[in-house]
């Protein structure tokens, strides 16, 4: 998973390092990431769908930030805001699909 994210006190983009995917639906996801990200802040996300080998872009924004371990660890909200229908189709069979496995 990429995700390239711009800090608004700086203005500088960078690519977050090894970012742990908690949760992923059709309208967005959630990450665990070792530093805390700006409520607001846009963010481009680039990740591979496994069953389908097919990547997935879109812009999204950072929507709730929580801290696992203040100042060490975050869980961290992302909402999808411009995603191609037929990619949030792709991402919705996947979800049932692994849902039907548990």
């Amino acid at each position: 998973m990429d995700i390239s994210y711009t800090d608004p006190k700086t203005d500088v983009t960078s690519l977050l390092t090894e970012p742990v995917s908690r949760n992923l639906s059709a309208g967005g996801l959630l990450i665990r990431y070792n530093k805390e990200l700006a409520v607001g802040s846009e963010v481009v996300v680039k990740f591979v769908i496994p069953s389908e080998k097919r990547y997935v872009m879109t812009f999204a924004r950072v929507v709730r930030v929580d801290a696992v371990e203040q100042g060490r660890l975050y869980d961290i909200g992302i909402a999808f805001l411009d995603i191609r229908p037929e990619d949030r189709e792709l991402i919705d069979r996947y979800v049932t699909s692994r849902l039907d496995e548990a």
